[in-house]
């Protein structure tokens, strides 16, 4: 106890004779500057390394680190969300095989068996046309030609594992996949975010194919998202009576 009252009698009488000391009073400014910004920069990396990782990555390396088999056994909830120039349209239900049942912006419920689809309506199944807008961005062969065609540009690693890939594939090759034909044109790349779980299997796909729809005059702007998940959850889907 005496040894903490002498030790705090004597920063008072340092901080009087500082106070008293321009030369005295300068010096334990710019001492206690730098033990603030000290803290500071301290406080931001342990802050930033709690939340996620960063890392340099080769293509040769990392661009196939992801599993897509998840998705390929078709079964699993879906949400597939389209935004062109702010028009959103957003299927979401859930897929067993060639069967799916699911909504469309949350009002209309539609039941699909291969290319059959069917729509409630008044509590009646009627057979209609394709609902989906886009569809081919949700095809699994379509996505894997997207990313063979696809450039690597970083991947980022976070603290619970989760990841996230990005892409780029020019406008030139989504017509070749689609459309089966070659273009020639000098455009901005398209983008492709993948996003992965602890396990890596692929639980997200983000598209930004703005250039694409500008050169097909279908939007300025486009988003499309396919959010994936209970894979192997989904019980048999029964149909409609």
């Amino acid at each position: 106890m005496k040894k903490l009252k002498k030790y705090f009698k004597y920063i008072v009488n340092f901080i009087k004779e500082t106070k008293n000391n321009p030369q005295k009073k300068a010096i334990f400014m710019l001492i206690m500057m730098f033990l603030f910004f000290a803290f500071v920069i301290i406080s931001l990396r342990l802050s930033q390394s709690s939340i996620v990782k960063f890392d340099d990555y080769t293509e040769e390396n990392n661009k196939y680190d992801f599993n897509l088999s998840k998705i390929e056994k078709d079964n699993y909830h879906f949400m597939y969300s389209i935004n062109i120039d702010n028009n959103i349209v957003t299927y979401e239900g859930d897929k067993n095989r060639e069967k799916e049942l699911f909504n469309m912006n949350n009002i209309d419920n539609y039941y699909r068996y291969g290319q059959l689809y069917l729509k409630n309506i008044n509590g009646v199944w009627s057979t209609i046309d394709n609902p989906y807008t886009y569809e081919e961005f949700k095809d699994i062969n379509i996505i894997k030609e997207i990313l063979d065609n696809s450039s690597f540009e970083s991947k980022t690693q976070y603290k619970d594992d989760n990841k996230i890939y990005n892409y780029d594939i020019s406008t030139t090759s989504i017509v070749k996949i689609l459309e089966k034909k070659d273009i020639d044109i000098d455009d901005l790349p398209n983008k492709i975010v993948l996003t992965t779980d602890s396990n890596n299997n692929v639980i997200e796909i983000n598209y930004d194919l703005s250039s694409y729809f500008v050169y097909k005059s279908l939007g300025n702007i486009s988003n499309i998202s396919i959010k994936y998940s209970k894979f192997g959850e989904i019980d048999e889907i029964e149909d409609p009576k």
